[in-house]
């Protein structure tokens, strides 16, 4: 009995040193200071906007398209907009829709069907809702009050 207590404390004493020894390795190999956490997030954010800058016009450009772009999961992607501007992703893409929208319906003869389209946004009954719920105001109202 004795000879097999003192071998389990044995290999309890090595795995627990193995552990130890794991913990220390990460501590000090892969510890993020927060100076570079910081930096990443900055940069994984500013890459975000202007992927979303440049392709926020096509129908493609939806949340998962981002997150595989860049590498990132849905909710790292959240955290980021959320933390950064106070919106998400997705309401981000909508503001620049909307503004890109209120620039056209301002500035050309373009239908708005046309608008919807080159937007990104599924049909123009889509386009309408969502121009309404950011602006009270139906695109044709809105163009109509601009001219």
């Amino acid at each position: 009995v004795y000879y097999f207590v003192t071998s389990f404390q044995k290999i309890i004493s090595f795995y627990l040193n193995t552990i130890c020894f794991f913990f220390y390795f990460l501590i000090t190999e892969y510890a993020d200071t927060s100076e570079n956490h910081n930096r990443d997030y900055k940069l994984k954010f500013n890459l975000a906007v202007n992927y979303i800058e440049q392709n926020f016009t096509k129908k493609e450009c939806s949340i998962n398209t981002i997150c595989n772009h860049l590498k990132i999961s849905r909710s790292y992607l959240y955290t980021l907009f959320l933390n950064k501007i106070g919106l998400s992703p997705r309401a981000f893409i909508k503001e620049l829709r909307i503004n890109e929208a209120k620039k056209k319906l301002c500035n050309t003869n373009i239908s708005i069907g046309q608008i919807a389209e080159e937007l990104g946004f599924s049909n123009q009954f889509n386009f309408s809702r969502s121009f309404k719920r950011s602006t009270k105001m139906s695109p044709k109202a809105y163009q109509k009050s601009m001219k």
